[in-house]
């Protein structure tokens, strides 16, 4: 079974040969490594090169800049492997990552196997989300309920590996600058029959400064969770699913009126205004209209200001372990 590894490469100079040895270094062999060079000013390109010249297994795909779901679609376009995946080109994956995968998604006869991962700070220190080492198998549902809600596991596309078929009509939206990757994998795991997974820390996600979160604007990220969440509800409602689409919905209006639009200078009252009738339309999915609710909305129509500092820390209180 040949693999597909698919990665988008960006401005990355620095970081890329790490990432590309810890591709090369996989106990599991039988790979197909596509490097989607997006049309970076550095080096990176040049550096693709010379590992495919060293290295038959390695493909580069060199064009203009059109951002990391467009450069992920590409590598999807081009893959041959009956399975693919992704890795971040700023990122390395431990040595035996693939093989571990590929033993689960054969065992359990499942269309995705993925795993946990660790997360490097800045200063070096490191982080195993979660790491608690269980192993779930399970159906579309319970998978896609997990994956919205962030139990047990997150949106990444680079901790899991998919059979390449349940892509044959699905690509990454690329105006989306965050959450194409929750918006995919929905879509994707109500394709699949069976799902595996095991909490165990097998791709290294490294915090940079320059990663897109980072560096795209504050409302634009804070919108385009919005209409992420939107789709999916629109996709799911009705269904077994909505529940979370909506609860999923309902966190990131709230956080672009807290977060977003009462704090950046962009953010207009009108937008502000706009946005409390959808809030309090979701709440209605989720919590049927109750006092709570209802008080909430109200807290945050009346005194805005003060529903943000009481958020932050409640924020704080309850950080939760896993990124959604």
């Amino acid at each position: 079974m040949k693999i597909s590894v698919i990665v988008p490469v960006y401005h990355c100079e620095e970081f890329l040969p790490a990432c590309i040895d810890s591709i090369l270094r996989q106990t599991y062999k039988n790979l197909e490594i596509i490097l989607v060079d997006d049309g970076g000013k550095d080096g990176s390109g040049a550096i693709c090169d010379t590992y495919a010249a060293a290295d038959s297994r390695i493909r580069v795909i060199h064009q203009a800049n059109q951002g990391v779901s467009a450069a992920r679609n590409a590598g999807i376009e081009a893959s041959t492997g009956e399975m693919i995946t992704f890795v971040d080109s700023d990122d390395t994956i431990e040595p035996d990552m693939y093989e571990v995968l590929a033993k689960l998604a054969q065992e359990h006869q499942a269309d995705i196997a993925h795993c946990g991962y660790r997360k490097v700070h800045f200063d070096g220190s490191t982080k195993d989300v979660l790491g608690t080492g269980i192993l779930l198998v399970q159906d579309p549902w319970e998978a896609s309920e997990c994956l919205l809600t962030g139990k047990h596991f997150t949106g990444s596309p680079c901790t899991k590996l998919y059979r390449k078929d349940l892509f044959s009509d699905i690509r990454f939206d690329t105006e989306l600058k965050i959450n194409e990757d929750v918006l995919m994998n929905v879509e994707v795991f109500q394709k699949a029959q069976k799902l595996v997974f095991l909490d165990v820390p097998k791709y290294c996600y490294y915090e940079r400064e320059q990663s897109a979160t980072r560096v795209t604007n504050r409302l634009k990220i804070k919108r385009d969770c919005v209409a992420a969440s939107q789709r999916m509800l629109d996709l799911y409602q009705g269904t077994p699913l909505e529940q979370a689409c909506a609860g999923r919905l309902h966190y990131s209006l709230l956080d672009l009126y807290r977060e977003g639009l009462l704090r950046d200078a962009s953010g207009t009252r009108a937008e502000r205004k706009a946005l409390r009738p959808q809030v309090k339309a979701v709440a209605k999915i989720i919590h049927g209209g109750d006092r709570r609710s209802r008080w909430n909305y109200r807290f945050m129509r009346y005194l805005p200001w003060l529903y943000v500092l009481v958020y932050r820390v409640f924020d704080k209180i309850r950080k939760p372990n896993i990124d959604l």
